[in-house]
């Protein structure tokens, strides 16, 4: 059992910009505000939502589903997981031309309108295991100066910092390449909107162009701005950065 009381934090209430990918936008929210722990309660029109359903053996299953779809209960988690801010969004949702109901995890979508609410615990910080079948949380930590330390089903791990401040734009272009993957696009300034034919190595991406042709790109001289959900895909903007900058 890992059971945490934390007697200080905040609450945040607010809404999504429009056309953004909703897991994106929640954990952008998590670090301009240094929220590693919390609860989120949402609701939400999303566009070619992403629902990952757990099957017998424990396993998420994506399905993604057409059109946009009310979500009007989201309720989710905010935790840490390989020193990145986790979010896990909870959603029922009918699947498209049934009455057949489909409960799992958000895992991606493009925001038609979302307003949310988000509890933070401000002394707490919880880490989730991102290997495990579940991906439980096992670790925790309480500030203050009795605070302790408590693992369950887990060898010691360290706890990374709490984060103090908004990232400034070049950190957050670092953060964005690490929710690039393969499959998803660039909007490049040259090249227009191009598949990412591989996950980025350190700061370099692989992208096809329109013709067919295969270009490799530099991340570390452009800026990568927040993926946007475009047709049910994820889109990231690239944009060269100014020289001196």
């Amino acid at each position: 059992m890992v059971v945490a009381r934390f007697d200080a934090g905040a609450g945040y209430v607010g809404r999504l910009d429009q056309g953004q990918d909703i897991n994106a936008g929640f954990r952008n929210v998590c670090r301009e505000n240094s929220i590693v722990c919390g609860w989120i309660s949402a609701s939400a029109y999303v566009r070619s939502p992403v629902i990952a359903k757990f099957s017998p053996d424990g396993t998420l299953v994506p399905t993604p589903l057409e059109g946009a779809h009310f979500l009007a209960g989201i309720s989710g988690s905010v935790s840490l997981r390989d020193e990145q801010v986790d979010i896990r969004l909870h959603v029922s949702c009918t699947a498209p031309d049934s009455a057949v109901q489909i409960h799992g995890l958000l895992e991606g979508g493009e925001v038609l309108f979302c307003e949310f609410m988000i509890t933070a615990c401000g002394d707490v910080s919880l880490i989730r295991d991102g290997s495990a079948k579940f991906r439980p949380w096992v670790q925790l930590q309480a500030a203050g100066p009795s605070g302790t330390t408590r693992i369950e089903a887990a060898p010691p791990r360290p706890v990374p910092p709490a984060m103090h401040a908004a990232a400034n734009d070049d950190e957050m272009s670092e953060l964005n390449i690490l929710e690039m993957r393969g499959g998803d696009y660039v909007d490049h300034p040259k090249f227009g909107v191009c598949r990412i034919s591989g996950d980025p190595v350190e700061d370099k991406i692989s992208i096809r162009l329109a013709t067919g042709k295969q270009v490799d790109l530099s991340l570390g001289i452009m800026r990568v701005l927040e993926p946007k959900t475009m047709g049910g895909r994820r889109v990231f903007r690239l944009e060269i950065k100014r020289r001196g900058l």
